[in-house]
C-alpha cells in the first residue's frame, strides 16, 4: 500500500519525470492526458504501458516553478521502479482526474464569460444566471471538493508517510533522511499552490456574483467578464 500511494506523488511534479515520448500505437487520448482515456487499461489490447509513457507535465496542464534538480532526481530514482511495477494494474488516478476535471471546467467558464462579453446581455438574462451557477460549480463545488480531499486526506497522508524517516527507512535505507526532506519540499509546493489557487477561485466567484447583479452597469459588467475570463485561465495554469 505504501509503494502504491507513493507512486501518486509523481503526478504532483511536472519537473520530476522526463519520460519517453508516446509511440505511434498509443491512443491520442492517452498522449494528451485527455479525460476520455482515464479508464483505459494500459496493458491490455488497447495499448501497452511502454507505448504510452507520458510527460507528467502534459497531464497536469498547469504551470509549476518546480524544485531543484537534486531533489527531483532523488524522488524520481526512488519512485521509478514502483511506478513501472504498478503500471500493469493501474487504471485511474483519482486525484489527477479531479485536477483535470477542474482544469476542464475552468476552461468552460472562461468561454462562457467571453461569450457573454460579446452578447452584452442584461444581468437578469439566462446567460448571467448560467454564469453565476457555473462559477458556483467550479469554485464552491469542484475546487472546494478537490482541495478538501487534498488537504484533509491525500496530501495529509503523503506528508505523514513520505516525510517520516522511520517509515521511509526500510525502503530507502541511509537515504531516508534526504528523501524525506525531498518529499517535504515537493509537498510544500503543492500546499503553496493550493492556497494561491483558492484565492484565484474566490476572486473569480466574487466577480461572477457582481457581474450577475442587476445594479452593475454595462461598462462595469464588461470589465468583470474580462476579469472572469482572465482568472479562469489563471486558475487552469495554477492547477
Amino acid at each position: 500500500v505504501f509503494i502504491l500511494f507513493a507512486v501518486f506523488i509523481i503526478s504532483l511534479l511536472s519537473e520530476i519525470h522526463a519520460l519517453a515520448a508516446p509511440k505511434k500505437d498509443c491512443p491520442d487520448e492517452l498522449k494528451t492526458g485527455g479525460l476520455p482515456a482515464a479508464g483505459l487499461c494500459v496493458d491490455g489490447k488497447t495499448a501497452s504501458y511502454e507505448a504510452c509513457k507520458i510527460d507528467v507535465g502534459q497531464l497536469r496542464g498547469g504551470d509549476f516553478d518546480g524544485i531543484d534538480d537534486k531533489t527531483a532526481s532523488l524522488i524520481h530514482r526512488f519512485l521509478e521502479p514502483s511506478a513501472t511495477k504498478a503500471a500493469d494494474k493501474f487504471y485511474i488516478q483519482g486525484w489527477r482526474w479531479h485536477v483535470m476535471s477542474l482544469i476542464r471546467d475552468a476552461g468552460r467558464l472562461e468561454r462562457l464569460a467571453k461569450y457573454l462579453s460579446r452578447k452584452n446581455d442584461e444581468a437578469n438574462s439566462p446567460g448571467f444566471t448560467a454564469l453565476n451557477e457555473a462559477a458556483h460549480y467550479v469554485v464552491k463545488f469542484n475546487m472546494a471538493g478537490l482541495y478538501r480531499i487534498e488537504s484533509t486526506l491525500f496530501v495529509k497522508w503523503l506528508r505523514d508517510h513520505l516525510c517520516n524517516t522511520q517509515i521511509l527507512e526500510p525502503f530507502a535505507g541511509e537515504n531516508s533522511a534526504h528523501l524525506s526532506n525531498a518529499f517535504k519540499s515537493a509537498i510544500n509546493k503543492v500546499d503553496k499552490y493550493r492556497i494561491i489557487s483558492e484565492k484565484t477561485g474566490n476572486d473569480l466567484y466574487e466577480r461572477a456574483n457582481r457581474a450577475s447583479n442587476e445594479s452593475t452597469n454595462p461598462e462595469q459588467r464588461k470589465i468583470l467578464l474580462h476579469e472572469i475570463s482572465q482568472l479562469s485561465t489563471k486558475l487552469s495554469k495554477q492547477l
